[in-house]
């Protein structure tokens, strides 16, 4: 009993640990990017007379995502806060379940290196932090690796239903991470394999059971509210960048962790340890693959990343018990490490929220404002949220509007024009046309130190300069 007591202390101190730094600053980051189109979304799903949009059709495919959500808003409301609180729940709740699963698993060393990963991994807070369903998925997708980690260990037909379950939920909560389901079939077949045991046919017919249930549903249901989804969209990249993005995302520090305990795992012949490397193998292959066949980018493979932080967490608990021998200080000073690991992320993110502030910068334009004006803007509905006069601001397509900017009509009038971008910057053209059509009125850069940047540049463009100027650049 007294035993069950401190697992269950120690998962609790766990969870507040998550959640202080999931809650931490929650409500101060503004909205940007898909953030607003949640809520659309998410009424959507309840609309009387349904459209055949893609903000009417998301919803159906995901209701799990979205029911979640309205419970959410129901509970928290609707501002910033309260829209991701459900969110930062979910996070720190995830980590406290991956300790209290793993113990029993991998012991008590490597499940407590797991779930400090897990909880001090800035990706993570971020999806904790963002008013998406990405973290809603993760939490669905790790329940169904953690059953199926019990399903291995004990080879019980139980934990094999309750994680082709947790599998089927998940589908509903992000289309693509279906692939759930071969993730559960390949590490039931690894698992025999490493035991030298026959193929668990029993085990691997209820997965392909749920896996005739998730093709009927695909076909039948969500193939037609997917077709030609993002099809138009043009910002998706190819496989060995999207891989390399969610490398990043791991960060390569974790990363190199998780090598060390993928090698340990097949040297060893490690049981648990091959079956969340399988996991890991099926999330770079996600990585790898899914470009190939659908607009992709590297959120789409967050859910599946479990596998990848319990072989680092594997490999930090290893060195902590061989450190433990040797010196109970040298093995705490190990761990501390290994938290801070990602602390220049984790740090960067606090500064700015890991997304551009629309906010400041629409509140800079209101009060700047003078009658007859425009607003041109990437992206321009969070400046819509935060500012009146932002309300007809018209929408520049891409993140390099070049082409949209040479054709601003000549009208009565200034025209607020503003512009995101990261470290890489703007265009050299963009840059050039901007510095000389234009003055810029505000830069809005927040010290990082990590690779991101998060800018955003307000412009003022008051007409059209000498025709030969514009299109020639000034003098040098």
């Amino acid at each position: 009993m007294k035993r069950y007591s401190t697992l269950i202390a120690i998962a609790l101190a766990l969870g507040l640990l998550a959640g202080g730094l999931r809650f931490y600053r929650l409500g101060a980051w503004p909205f940007f990017g898909d953030e607003l189109a949640t809520f659309r979304e998410a009424d959507a799903l309840v609309a009387d007379e349904p459209g055949d949009t893609q903000t009417d059709r998301l919803p159906r495919m995901i209701p799990l995502s979205y029911l979640i959500h309205r419970a959410g808003y129901a509970l928290f409301g609707r501002d910033e806060f309260g829209s991701r609180a459900v969110l930062a729940l979910l996070g720190a709740t995830q980590v406290a379940f991956v300790f209290l699963f793993l113990h029993g698993l991998i012991g008590l060393p490597r499940a407590l290196a797991t779930a400090l990963l897990l909880a001090f991994w800035p990706e993570h807070i971020f999806q904790s932090q963002m008013h998406r369903f990405y973290m809603i998925a993760a939490w669905f997708a790790g329940l169904c690796m953690l059953s199926g980690a019990w399903a291995v260990q004990r080879r019980s037909v139980i934990w094999t239903i309750v994680a082709c379950a947790f599998a089927l939920a998940t589908i509903l909560t992000h289309t693509l991470q279906g692939i759930a389901l071969v993730g559960l079939f390949l590490s039931f077949m690894v698992a025999a394999w490493v035991r030298r045991e026959p193929l668990p046919w029993t085990q691997l017919m209820y997965v392909i059971a749920a896996g005739v249930i998730a093709l009927a549903l695909a076909a039948f249901y969500l193939y037609p509210l997917a077709r030609g989804w993002n099809g138009g969209e043009g910002w998706g990249s190819n496989p060995l960048h999207q891989l390399m993005a969610s490398i990043y995302e791991i960060g390569w520090p974790v990363a190199l962790l998780a090598g060390l305990g993928a090698v340990a795992a097949v040297k060893l012949a490690d049981l648990q340890g091959c079956y969340w490397l399988t996991w890991a193998e099926l999330w770079t292959a996600a990585s790898l693959i899914l470009p190939c066949v659908v607009v992709f980018h590297s959120a789409y493979a967050f859910p599946l990343a479990l596998g990848v932080i319990v072989l680092a967490g594997c490999a930090a608990g290893q060195i902590y018990t061989y450190l433990r021998q040797q010196s109970l200080v040298l093995a705490s000073a190990w761990i501390a490490l290994v938290c801070a690991l990602s602390l220049p992320s984790l740090l960067s993110h606090y500064s700015d929220g890991s997304r551009h502030d629309y906010r400041t910068a629409a509140c800079f334009i209101s009060n700047h404002w003078r009658p007859g004006d425009h607003v041109a803007a990437v992206a321009p509905g969070a400046l819509r949220r935060y500012a009146d006069v932002c309300q007809d601001a018209e929408s520049l397509k891409t993140w390099d509007p070049l082409p949209e900017l040479k054709q601003l009509p000549a009208r009565p009038g200034r025209t607020w024009i503003v512009i995101p971008s990261y470290r890489p910057g703007k265009s050299e053209d963009l840059r050039r046309w901007l510095g000389t059509n234009c003055t810029q009125e505000l830069e809005l850069r927040p010290p990082r130190y990590d690779y991101r940047e998060h800018v955003v540049e307000v412009y003022l463009y008051t007409g059209a300069p000498d025709p030969a100027v514009a299109a020639n650049g000034p003098p040098e």
